[in-house]
C-alpha cells in the first residue's frame, strides 16, 4: 500500500492536511477552534497567555541522544519562541499547546499507544469532563514512559512530579517561580489519581504586543511518519492555523517535522539538517556568510548532550530515590572477558540476570564496579529466541507464529533448523549500541498490524525475554583502574597525548600524556612495540570514547615472567609491597616466648603432651592448623582441631591490622606467595611448626567412630606437634595400613611419640572423616572438583620445565572433613551469642534459568540430572558417571565445568545486614550456617571470627563496630578473595602458556563442552583446560551449525589434502571426543588450539588402552 498522502494544496501559508487522517476522524465533532484551543490547553494543564513550551530535547520516545539536528536547533527554536512572545499576545499560548501535545506524542516509541494518544485527543477536544482526558494521557502515556526511562522524574507511588521533565523540555521560568510552579506541577494525587485542573506555568517574557499576524503554513510531513501521527500533527497545526499562530508557528512545525524525521535512520546528519531547512515556511532575508557566523553561539547544555557518547550519571538522591521505588537494581558488574559488549549484573529476584549490551549503556564502568542499573522497557528486552522455538507447544497460540518467520523453519521432528547455518543476525544499531535481538525488533519483523504492537509486547511471555538495562550511576568504583598493555602514537597526530591499549579487553582504551612516556618515544615508538606498560585511568568524560590515564611506568618485556607478573598484581589491586616499619613495629620482639601468664590462662586447654600433629603439603611453610584424637574407650574418641591464634599477636586497629585487613589474603602465584602477614607471624610465631611451643584457638569434640557428635567445647589453647607430616605421608598410612615404616621415611617425631602412634591415629580418624563424609552427601552436599595444574620450575631460570595435576586424595579429605566441622560449630556458637555482628559466609543457590537450561541440555544429550537441590544434583552426578573407564572420567569432567557455570560464588557477610536467615544457607555444603575459622594466617576473615569467638567465651570484649562496619569488611574479604582467584588463575594460565612455547607443540585428548556457530569449546582432559577452536582455523570446505532443541550440532566438512583423499564429514557435537593440538603463536604468552582430521582421530577403546598401558 503506497504510504504517501493525497494532500490538498491551498494558498500560500495554509497547511497540508493527511486525507488518510481526516478519515480517521471523520466522526469527530467540529468545536469551535476558540472552544478547543480553551479547552485543550486547560486539559494540558496550561493557563492561556502565560507560559512558553518549547520542544522537547528529553532522551526518551523519539527524542534519543542520536537526534542531534533537532537538539542542534533547540537554542535557535528557543530564541525564536521567546522573541514571539513579545508581540503576539496569544501565540504564546498555542505554542504551549501544540508543545506540550508534541512531548506526550514524542514520548511515546513508534507505534505504541499512538491510538490511544489520538483518542485521548478526541477526547479532550470534545469531553464535557474537564479532568479525565488530561489524566489518561498523563497516566497511561507520559507517566510510564518517565517511570522507566528519566533519571530526573520524581516517582515514589504516591505522585509523579513532571516539573523537572517539562523544564528539561525548554519550558522558560523565573527562577524566583521555581518553588510556586513546583507545587502545581506535582500533579497525581495517590488517593483520587486526579489530575490538578489548573496548572500555571510562569515565564519570563517580555511585554506582549497586541497585534497580530496571519501567516499561512506549509510543512511537508517525512513519508515514513505513520497515518495516525500525521492525523495527529495536522490537528495541531490545524489549531494553530485558527487561531493565528504567525512566525511562531513554521518554527513549531519545523521542530515536529524534524522530531519526526529523526526516525528515518537512512538519512545522514547532513540531510536531516537540509530537510529541516526546507521546512521552513516564513521567508527569511538572506543571509551572508558573515551573517551566519555571527549568529553560531556558544554551545550550551543542549549542544553538549548532543555530543555526549554516554549519559551523565545520575545524582546520589536520584539513585536513592529509584532504589527505593524499585526503579533501579544495584550489584557488581560483570564483563564477558570473551565478548566485552556483554555485561551483567545479578538480579536478587530474578531467575537470571540483567543483560546489559555494549559500551554505551555500560556507560563507562568497569569489570567488578558496583553500579546502578535502570531496566528498559519491555520491548527492549533480549528474545531467548531458542528458547521460544523450542517450547512452542506451551507457547500461546497467538505467538506460535511468531517463532517459525523469518529465520527458522520446522522440520518433520520439530526441531529448529537456522536456514543459513548461522545463529539470527544481531541488531547492530551503533547509535544505540544494541548488539542483540530486541523484543521490540522481533516483533517489528513478523506483526504487520501497528496497532496490535503494544498488546503483543504486553503479553509476549517473560520467560523467554531477558531483561536488560543501563548503567546510570557508579556506586563504588571497585576496579583498581590499572591497566597492562602497550603505548602507540595517536592516530591523528595527536603530539602531546599518546594512546594506551590495555591487554585486557575488558578495559577501554585510554590516552596519557606525551611527558610520561621514556624518553626517544616520539622519536622511536617501534621501540618500544613490546614494553609492557602500566597506566591509570584517572578519568573518562561522557563526551570522549577514550578515557584519560597516566603512564606509571614501564614494567619490561611482554612475555616474560616477573613483567607479566607484576601487571597482573597490580591491575588487580594486589598490595605486594613490603611491610612499612610502621606495621613492622607492632611485631612481638625476637626471640620471642609465650608469655607466662598465657599458660595459666590457658591450662585447660593446654594439649602439649597430646600425640598431636600437621598434615600439610610437603612444601608448605604457613602451618595454620593441626589435629589430635585420642581413643575414650566405648568407641569414642576426642578429636580435636588447633589453629593458630593470629588475633593473639595482631592487635585490633593497629597499623599492621589494618594492612592486613586491606590485603585479607595472601595470594599464590605458581612461582611464589604474597602473604597477608609479615613473614615473622606466617612462618614462625603463628605457624605450628614442630617441636615448638605454640599458642592455639581449639575446637574440641567427643566423637563416635560413626561420626555422632556427644560433646562439643571451644577454647583458647596451647599445643606442642610432634611431626610436621605431608598429605604423602599421611596417605601411605591409608593406602598401606600394615606397611612397617622407617624413621628414614618420615620426618622427625618429637615428644617421644613413635611411627605406630602417628599411624594408628592417623588411621583413626581417616575412618571417622569417611564416616562424616558419607553423612555430609547424605544430607544434600554438592562438590565439583576441576582439574588443577602444579608446575616443577627450572630452578635457575624459573621457568616452567613439568607438570602435574593435583589430586584430592582420602588424607586431604581427612584434614578438609575436620576443617568443615569446626567451620561449622564456630558459626552457630558466635551466631549464637552475636546475632547482630556475626561473620559467616554464605553460597547462593545457583541461578534458576541457567540450571533450567544445563538440565535440558543434559536431557537431551541422554543424560538425565536432577538439579532441584544441590545433593540431588550430586547424586545425578554420581550416577551418570561412576564408571572408572575414561569415557566415564571424561564426561564427569565435561559435567563438572557445566554444572559450575550457572553456581554464584560464596560471599563473607555480617549477620546483622541480612533479614532472612535463609539466606545465610551454604548451598554447596548444604548446612544453615557456615564461616571461616581455620586459616587466619591467610585469610582476614577468620582473624575476624577468631575476634568473635573469644569475646564469646569471656576472654575479651566483644569486638567495637556496628553490622555495617562488620559488613564493609566482609565486603572487602570477599573483593580481595576474588582478586586473588583471578590472580592465581592469570599465573596459571601464563605458565601454562610459557609451558607450550617452551615444549610445544603438545598433543592432547579432549572432549568438545560447548558448541557454538563457528566455533567450538574443548576441554583438555589431562590439563583442565579450555579453549575454543574456530571453524575459519581448520582445513574445511565448508560448516554446518543446527540446533535439535538445547543440543547444538556443528558439521564439519573437511577438505580434501593430500593426506585425506575424500572429504569428510564430522558431527560436532558435546561429549564428542577430539585430539587437540596445543601451539604457541607469535604473540606474547598466546597459544592456540587445533583438532585432528576426524581419521587421525583416537576411539574411546583407543584411549582406554593407553590410560591402562
Amino acid at each position: 500500500m503506497n504510504e504517501s498522502t493525497e494532500a490538498t494544496k491551498h494558498t500560500t501559508g495554509s497547511a497540508i492536511i493527511s486525507s488518510k487522517s481526516n478519515k480517521n476522524k471523520k466522526n469527530m465533532k467540529s468545536p469551535s477552534p476558540m472552544n478547543s484551543y480553551s479547552k485543550l490547553l486547560k486539559r494540558y494543564g496550561a493557563d492561556s497567555g502565560s507560559s512558553s513550551l518549547t520542544r522537547t530535547s528529553c532522551s526518551w520516545g523519539y527524542l534519543t541522544p542520536q537526534d542531534e539536528i533537532v537538539q542542534e536547533d533547540d537554542d535557535v527554536i528557543i530564541e525564536e519562541i521567546t522573541e514571539t512572545t513579545s508581540t503576539v499576545s496569544n501565540a504564546a499560548d498555542e505554542t504551549d499547546l501544540i508543545q506540550f501535545q508534541s512531548i506526550i506524542f514524542k514520548s511515546v516509541p513508534e507505534g505504541e499507544n499512538e491510538d490511544k494518544i489520538n483518542q485521548y485527543y478526541d477526547e479532550s477536544v470534545n469531553s464535557e469532563n474537564e479532568s479525565a482526558p488530561s489524566i489518561k494521557v498523563i497516566e497511561n502515556v507520559l507517566v510510564p514512559r518517565i517511570e522507566v526511562n528519566n533519571s530526573k522524574t520524581k516517582l515514589d507511588g504516591e505522585c509523579v512530579t513532571i516539573y523537572d521533565d517539562l523544564l528539561d523540555s525548554g519550558i522558560s521560568v523565573k527562577k524566583n517561580n521555581k518553588k510556586k510552579l513546583q507545587a502545581k506541577l506535582d500533579c497525581v494525587d495517590s488517593h483520587s489519581k486526579k489530575l490538578a485542573n489548573e496548572l500555571e506555568l510562569e515565564v519570563n517574557t517580555k511585554e506582549k504586543s497586541t497585534k497580530r499576524n496571519k501567516k499561512a503554513a506549509n510543512t511537508k510531513i517525512n513519508p515514513g511518519v505513520k497515518e495516525d501521527e500525521v492525523g495527529m500533527c495536522n490537528d495541531l497545526k490545524a489549531i494553530a492555523n485558527d487561531h493565528t499562530l504567525v512566525n511562531k508557528k513554521s518554527t513549531v512545525q519545523k521542530s515536529i517535522s524534524s522530531a519526526k524525521k529523526q526516525r528515518d535512520v537512512g538519512l545522514t546528519r547532513e540531510e536531516k539538517s537540509s530537510s529541516c531547512e526546507k521546512h521552513e515556511e516564513s521567508p527569511r532575508k538572506p543571509q551572508s556568510d558573515a551573517d551566519s557566523a555571527k549568529k553560531k553561539r556558544t554551545p550550551g547544555k543542549r549542544r553538549d548532550r548532543e555530543r555526549n557518547l554516554y549519559e551523565p550519571y545520575w545524582s546520589h538522591k536520584d539513585v536513592m530515590d529509584g532504589l527505593k521505588r524499585g526503579q533501579l537494581i544495584q550489584g557488581p558488574l560483570r564483563i564477558n572477558p570473551k565478548h566485552y559488549q556483554d555485561s551483567y549484573i545479578p538480579s536478587k529476584n530474578e531467575t537470571q540476570d540483567i543483560y546489559i549490551s555494549g559500551m554505551r549503556n555500560r556507560n563507562r564502568s568497569l569489570n567488578g564496579d558496583i553500579v546502578s542499573v535502570v531496566i528498559n522497557p519491555k520491548e527492549e528486552w533480549k528474545v531467548m529466541d531458542d528458547d521460544f522455538k523450542n517450547e512452542l507447544d506451551k507457547v500461546p497460540l497467538d505467538f506460535q507464529q511468531l517463532a517459525l518467520s523469518p529465520h527458522g523453519t520446522k522440520d518433520n521432528k520439530g526441531d529448529i533448523v537456522k536456514n543459513d547455518g548461522t545463529t539470527p543476525q544481531k541488531n547492530e544499531n551503533k547509535g544505540n549500541d544494541k548488539a542483540y535481538l530486541s523484543l521490540g525488533d522481533y516483533l517489528k519483523m513478523r506483526v504487520k498490524s501497528t496497532s496490535s504492537f503494544p498488546m503483543m509486547v504486553e503479553k509476549f511471555p517473560e520467560k523467554y525475554l531477558q531483561k536488560t538495562g543501563k548503567v546510570v550511576c557508579i556506586v563504588e568504583k571497585k576496579h583498581s583502574r590499572a591497566c597492562t598493555g602497550y603505548i602507540r602514537k595517536m592516530a591523528d597526530g595527536n603530539q602531546d597525548r599518546v594512546l594506551f591499549s590495555p591487554i585486557d579487553p575488558r578495559l577501554p582504551r585510554l590516552t596519557v600524556p606525551m611527558k610520561d612516556c621514556p624518553k626517544g618515544f616520539a622519536e622511536r615508538p617501534e621501540d618500544y612495540e613490546t614494553t609492557l606498560f602500566i597506566a591509570r585511568i584517572s578519568a573518562w568524560s561522557e563526551t570522549s570514547k577514550f578515557a584519560s590515564g597516566t603512564l606509571a611506568r614501564s614494567l619490561g618485556k611482554a612475555g616474560q615472567i616477573e613483567p607479566e607478573t607484576e601487571g597482573i598484581l597490580i591491575e588487580n589491586g594486589v598490595d605486594y609491597s613490603e611491610f612499612p616499619l610502621e606495621a613492622l613495629a607492632c611485631l612481638p620482639q625476637t626471640p620471642w616466648s609465650i608469655p607466662q601468664v598465657e599458660y595459666g590462662k590457658r591450662k585447660d586447654f593446654d594439649f602439649r603432651k597430646e600425640c598431636l600433629f600437621t598434615i600439610d603439603p610437603a612444601t608448605a611453610r604457613d602451618l595454620d592448623d593441626a589435629v589430635h584424637c585420642n581413643s575414650l574407650g566405648g568407641g569414642v574418641y576426642e578429636i580435636g582441631v588447633h589453629i593458630a591464634d593470629v588475633s593473639f599477636f595482631l592487635e585490633a586497629k593497629t597499623p599492621l591490622d589494618i594492612m592486613a585487613g586491606n590485603r585479607a589474603t595472601s595470594v599464590y602465584l605458581v612461582q611464589k606467595v604474597i602473604p597477608m602477614l609479615p613473614r615473622l607471624l606466617c612462618e614462625q610465631l603463628c605457624s605450628l611448626n614442630p617441636d615448638k611451643d605454640r599458642l592455639s584457638f581449639s575446637v574440641v569434640w567427643h566423637i563416635n567412630q560413626h561420626g555422632d557428635i556427644l560433646e562439643e567445647k571451644f577454647g583458647r589453647s596451647i599445643i606442642r606437634s610432634c611431626v610436621k607430616l605431608s598429605y604423602q605421608h599421611a596417605q601411605g598410612f591409608i593406602e598401606q595400613p600394615t606397611r612397617q615404616w622407617t624413621n628414614e621415611e618420615l620426618p622427625p617425631i618429637s615428644e617421644g611419640f613413635s611411627i605406630e602412634d602417628i599411624k594408628s591415629r592417623v588411621l583413626i580418624l581417616d575412618k571417622i572423616a569417611k564416616n562424616l563424609r558419607k553423612k555430609r552427601f547424605d544430607n544434600g552436599a554438592l562438590r565439583l572438583d576441576q582439574v588443577k595444574l602444579q608446575y616443577s620450575l627450572d630452578p635457575e631460570s624459573g621457568l616452567p620445565n613439568g607438570y602435574s595435576v593435583y589430586q584430592q586424595k582420602d588424607s586431604n579429605k581427612l584434614i578438609e572433613e575436620f576443617m568443615l566441622l569446626a567451620n561449622m560449630a564456630v558459626a552457630h556458637k558466635i551466631y549464637k551469642t552475636f546475632p547482630a555482628i556475626a561473620v559467616l559466609r554464605r553460597h547462593p543457590s545457583p541461578q534458576k534459568k541457567m540450571v533450567d537450561d544445563l538440565v535440558e541440555l543434559c536431557n537431551n544429550m541422554g543424560l538425565p540430572i536432577d538439579a532441584s537441590n544441590s545433593g540431588t544434583l550430586q547424586r545425578s552426578l554420581v550416577a551418570l558417571c561412576s564408571g572408572d573407564d575414561y569415557e566415564s572420567k571424561a564426561k564427569m569432567q565435561i559435567l563438572t565445568v557445566l554444572c559450575s557455570k550457572p553456581m554464584q560464588t560464596a560471599r563473607y557477610f555480617c549477620t546483622g545486614c541480612l533479614d532472612d536467615e535463609a539466606e545465610f544457607h551454604h548451598y554447596a555444603l548444604n548446612v544453615p550456617l557456615y564461616t571461616h575459622f581455620t586459616s587466619p594466617i591467610r585469610r582476614y576473615a577468620d582473624v575476624m571470627v577468631h575476634r568473635l569467638l573469644a569475646a564469646a567465651l569471656g576472654y575479651n570484649e566483644p569486638p567495637v563496630g556496628s553490622s555495617i562496619d562488620f559488613q564493609h569488611r566482609s565486603s572487602n574479604c570477599n573483593d580481595k578473595k576474588n582478586a586473588s582467584k583471578i590472580v592465581q588463575e592469570l599465573s596459571s594460565d601464563m605458565f601454562f602458556a610459557i609451558f607450550v612455547k617452551e615444549c610445544g607443540p603438545l598433543e592432547e585428548h579432549g572432549m568438545v563442552m560447548g558448541v557454538m556457530d563457528h566455533s567450538f569449546d574443548v576441554l583438555i582432559l589431562k590439563l583442565g583446560v579450555v579453549k575454543r577452536i574456530y571453524t575459519d582455523k581448520l582445513p574445511l570446505a565448508s560448516s554446518l551449525f543446527t540446533k535439535n532443541h538445547k543440543k547444538p550440532e556443528l558439521a564439519l566438512s573437511w577438505a580434501i589434502t593430500d593426506m585425506h583423499h575424500t572429504e569428510v564429514v564430522q558431527t560436532i557435537t558435546i561429549f564428542t571426543p577430539v585430539n587437540c593440538v596445543l601451539k604457541a603463536e607469535d604473540k606474547a604468552l598466546k597459544w592456540s588450539a587445533t583438532i585432528r582430521h576426524p581419521n587421525d582421530q583416537p576411539n574411546f577403546a583407543t584411549v582406554n588402552k593407553e590410560v591402562e598401558e
